[in-house]
């Protein structure tokens, strides 16, 4: 089974991240450079392997690391 992420930054403005989004944005960001996903069981983390093709879009730079940029 394959599975894509298409990340969609085009209206992600000026905006705060509060607790939960920094913990999004970082595991998000452990699937596009380590393809690891880190699922938070209440009392613990448990780290998954991945195989994820993912796309950002994204009008100005991206909050992600990336391997190739178009402009």
């Amino acid at each position: 089974m394959t599975c894509y992420v298409i990340s969609f930054w085009i209206y992600l403005l000026r905006c705060v991240l509060y607790f939960a989004g920094v913990a999004n944005m970082t595991a998000l960001g452990n699937v596009v450079s380590w393809q690891k996903l880190d699922y938070d069981f209440e009392f613990h983390k448990q780290p998954f392997h991945t195989d994820m093709a993912v796309l950002v879009l994204s009008e100005g730079k991206s909050l992600l690391k990336v391997c190739f940029n178009f402009h």
